[in-house]
């Protein structure tokens, strides 16, 4: 069981990501609002695209490599687990 230090300092953690997660949000939002404008001549769908291109490029060797440190085991799901 978790002293209540460890709980708030947990907490704190889970507070200040959910700030940083914000403030990335918010720089998206405005960056895409100041490139598309109005968004007439704006392809949203290649946007997105190239959104999830970067995502799994960029975030695949992080994965790779924290998955050879130890620190988070990454399995495949079984197939009977898929189907069911």
């Amino acid at each position: 069981m978790k002293s209540d230090y460890e709980n708030n300092h947990d907490m704190l953690y889970g507070d200040l990501m959910n700030v940083l997660n914000s403030v990335c949000y918010g720089l998206y939002a405005v960056v895409l609002s100041t490139v598309a404008g109005d968004g007439d001549d704006f392809d949203y769908c290649l946007f997105l695209g190239f959104v999830g291109l970067i995502n799994i490029v960029m975030l695949a060797p992080v994965m790779v490599f924290i998955h050879l440190m130890g620190w988070q085991e990454f399995v495949m799901p079984d197939v009977q687990e898929l189907a069911s």
